[in-house]
């Protein structure tokens, strides 16, 4: 049986989550906006609005009240900041009314299923944008110390040890069947080019003759030309000079 770590705050939407009664707006916000509605600018400006139908306050009136701070300073009357508009219409709540329904809503009002799904769909959305985020921030300092530019990824940093690429590309192509695709990892090594000699036409006597002449006796020049047999520096460097006593080498 395994068993989870949670912690006290899991804990306890765990347990509100199972009685189904829903999540609803924190402690901290209402009382900040019973705070902050019941300063002594606040109160009589509620309080109008609250009598405006007695007091024969028409609705375009009642709207201005919302509104006319909503370009200056908002907060003197609980106006709406002309940039979160779009949060309700209901302005006659107020900015702080308008933000604790559009929080309810988000939370489902005490419904647990209106809330799994919103934040289902929430998290859904985090993940995807956060990925775009992500990438777009690391392709700034992705390549990192490995590569320096695009081109030496997109090349392997062969681009770095070689700029002429075109020709470099020309003279690959002419080596055809000499390069091995599966052992790139001894690509200029004397004992892969020998390997690809022996396994195309096997050594021709001259190139034998070559490799003995260095120091190289049969048995190496065997281990040499043998795949996935491992050969030592010294080796390579004698098969080098051998190489180069052979022409068109």
């Amino acid at each position: 049986m395994t068993i989870g770590i949670l912690t006290p705050l899991q804990m306890i939407a765990g347990a509100t989550l199972s009685n189904n009664g829903g999540i609803g707006i924190a402690n901290t916000w209402t009382a900040a906006v019973n705070s902050y509605t019941g300063t002594t600018l606040l109160t009589p400006f509620f309080a109008t609005v609250a009598n405006s139908s007695a007091g024969g306050i028409t609705a375009n009136t009642l709207g201005n009240l919302f509104t006319f701070c909503s370009a200056t300073i908002p907060a003197l009357a609980d106006n709406i900041p002309a940039a979160y508009s779009n949060l309700g219409t209901n302005i006659s709540a107020g900015f702080t009314g308008v933000i604790t329904t559009q929080g309810n809503s988000y939370l489902g009002s005490g419904n647990v299923t209106v809330f799994a799904q919103v934040f289902s769909a929430a998290q859904g959305y985090v993940g995807a944008t956060n990925n775009y985020i992500n990438t777009s921030i690391n392709s700034q300092t992705y390549l990192g110390s490995t590569f320096t530019t695009m081109n030496s990824l997109i090349t392997g940093n062969l681009s770095d040890v070689n700029l002429a690429m075109r020709v470099f590309g020309t003279d690959l192509a002419a080596l055809g069947q000499l390069i091995d695709l599966s052992d790139l990892g001894d690509f200029g090594c004397p004992a892969a080019l020998l390997r690809r000699l022996a396994s195309l036409t096997n050594l021709t006597p001259g190139v034998s003759n070559a490799l003995i002449q260095v120091g190289i006796d049969q048995a190496n020049v065997n281990d040499i030309v043998t795949p996935n047999v491992n050969v030592d520096d010294n080796l390579q460097r004698l098969a080098y000079q051998g190489m180069l006593t052979v022409t068109g080498y």
